[in-house]
């Protein structure tokens, strides 16, 4: 485009917002109908250059009902192919959320960032993605565990929802690095109930659950390891539904399952180390909120996800959690750790905070939709 300033009024506004637009394409011919296309494109794809990408979507905060846009087909396109030409921070989609037996309720889920995880993982994240949480959080409650321990950290906390291994050698040989995939083993065969299984490695090299070969590695079930089983090695697993497991599902069927991304991120395991799982729906730490860590106690809950979500530094009041779609005030969940007993969350009151792990709060997780 020229950078000569026209001499005609109307010219000078739409070269300036023609500037603005950072494009000049399929203008109509009358000059406010070349008006109205700058400014319905700078309405639609924001006033920056680069629109459409996500450091321009990241860096625009507008609040729209994506819902009255786009059919849930068309933005999952939309988001899959990387454009993001009409979408920003702060806007959001309305669904109906039923968790457990509770009664349905609306939420509004919103956009609090764009390609968050893409690119990262210690598997590289290479599916573009919206980072969607309940705008106001839900209206049930949720403990961390029974007791008040933090001993298995987030990863091993009965919200999260436990898979962890025990290992018997055979003949010979040692695994070490034994570790067990909670979400794999969830959405494998075997992971509709709780309770404690038992793999068995047999004189064909197989792995046999109750007298049945099921392979030669346990992958299938989220159980990976470092060593060479030989006959008669066992693994055993317990596994036990998280607390969380109900809002996970209410946000499969509102957005479909196929929406919500597997993603990996570091999670605590203990008080002071942490390893990389697959995710799909998990609670925010204290840095995805705050930009910092201020209460917990470690890095190991943070350091997945060490930078804070776009919509919290735009809009600092909507850390502030509340109990449903207009309901009070009330402190959320996080998933950082703050001492051998209590869990990070955010106050009421907006203060960087904690409770003791048995205490009920509100649940605002976050995900992956594309």
């Amino acid at each position: 485009m020229s950078t000569e300033l026209p001499t005609n009024p109307r010219g000078q506004i739409n070269h300036y917002l023609a500037a603005i637009a950072g494009q000049n394409v399929n203008l109509p011919d009358k000059p406010t109908g070349q008006t109205n296309h700058y400014l319905a494109y700078i309405a639609e794809n924001g006033a920056v250059a680069g629109a459409g990408t996500p450091g321009s979507s990241n860096a625009t905060f507008r609040g729209a009902d994506l819902s009255e846009k786009y059919t849930m087909a068309e933005l999952s396109a939309k988001v899959q192919a990387g454009d993001f030409s009409g979408i920003y921070i702060g806007d959001y989609i309305t669904k109906k959320v039923k968790v457990g037996n509770n009664a349905e309720r609306e939420e509004d889920f919103v956009v609090a960032g764009i390609d968050y995880f893409y690119g990262t993982g210690d598997t590289e994240m290479t599916n573009h993605h919206l980072v969607l949480i309940p705008k106001n959080g839900f209206y049930e409650t949720m403990k961390m565990n029974d007791t008040n321990t933090t001993a298995g950290g987030y990863y091993g906390s009965q919200a999260h929802g436990i898979a962890s291994t025990a290992y018997t050698a055979g003949t010979g040989g040692a695994l070490t690095s034994i570790v067990a995939d909670y979400t794999t083993f969830l959405e494998s065969a075997l992971g509709s109930t709780d309770g404690t299984y038992v793999f068995t490695r047999n004189a064909s090299g197989k792995w046999e659950y109750n007298s049945t070969e099921v392979g030669a590695n346990l992958n299938v079930y989220g159980i990976t390891y470092s060593g060479t089983p030989v006959e008669g090695d066992t693994i055993t697993l317990t596994y036990a539904k998280g607390y969380l497991e109900p809002y996970r599902q209410a946000i499969y069927n509102a957005f479909g399952d196929a929406h919500v991304l597997k993603h990996r991120t570091y999670l605590s395991t203990s008080t002071s180390a942490g390893a990389w799982h697959n995710s799909r729906v998990e609670l925010m730490n204290e840095t995805m909120v705050y930009g910092c860590k201020i209460q917990a106690s470690h890095n190991h809950g943070d350091m997945g996800s060490p930078i804070q979500l776009p919509y919290f530094g735009m809009c600092p009041n909507e850390r502030i959690a509340h109990r449903g779609k207009g309901g009070s005030r009330n402190s959320a969940w996080l998933s950082s750790i703050a001492s051998g007993s209590i869990f990070c969350n955010v106050n009421n009151t907006g203060f960087a905070y904690y409770n003791y792990a048995s205490y009920a709060n509100v649940v605002r997780p976050y995900f992956l939709f594309a």
